[in-house]
């Protein structure tokens, strides 16, 4: 038997959230992501506690192609991975590393006094907000010719630049509790191009 690799690709970045492991990691869950990043949508299909744990199973879709999510290593606080999957189309390895980074030097203090945005609150942050290093790998494996194309097509800008926006939105949680919405001028745009 004749055997050739898929096409795999592998893509990392190390990003910086507000707040302890303890606060970040509990966030990194299909069901507490309703509560940070604005149009997330899942379907839970097996988990004990209902919540993300070791084993548990959650669709996205159909924007995402129906991809099927498993929890294949859970570490409070430390470590998550995800194994997702579109039939015939590709399999990723989704791995999550968390670490203690320390106080936030780019924080600025925020005063009362501070007017904040019409659409964005502030976020009130101090020179000693503790903010969480989060190492983001996601390696991709084609299933099938279109799974080639689709794998060939990711993007490390347009991945990074996701993973950027999440840390903000989830930076954003951790800080306020509140999610940070779209301007309306974003959603309008976003409307027309989907």
């Amino acid at each position: 038997m004749r055997f050739t690799n898929a096409l795999r690709r592998t893509f990392a970045i190390d990003l910086t959230f507000a707040g302890t492991p303890e606060q970040v990691f509990p966030l990194l869950c299909p069901v507490r992501e309703y509560d940070w990043i604005p149009g997330w949508s899942c379907a839970m299909v097996y988990s004990e506690s209902g919540v993300a744990e070791l084993g548990c199973v959650f669709r996205t879709g159909p924007d995402a192609g129906n991809e099927v999510w498993t929890v294949s290593r859970y570490e409070p606080n430390q470590a998550i991975e995800f194994v997702r999957v579109i039939a015939d189309t590709w399999v990723v390895l989704m791995r999550l590393a968390l670490a203690p980074a320390g106080p936030d030097p780019a924080a600025t203090p925020t005063t009362p006094t501070t007017p904040a945005a019409p659409t964005t609150p502030a976020t009130p942050t101090t020179p000693t907000t503790p903010t969480t290093t989060v190492r983001v790998t996601h390696t991709y494996t084609a299933l099938s010719p279109r799974g080639t194309t689709a794998v060939g097509e990711v993007n490390a800008e347009e991945h990074d630049a996701q993973w950027r926006r999440l840390a903000k939105l989830a930076s954003h949680y951790v800080t306020t509790k509140t999610m940070l919405r779209p301007e309306k001028k974003q959603e309008q745009q976003r409307g027309r191009a989907d």
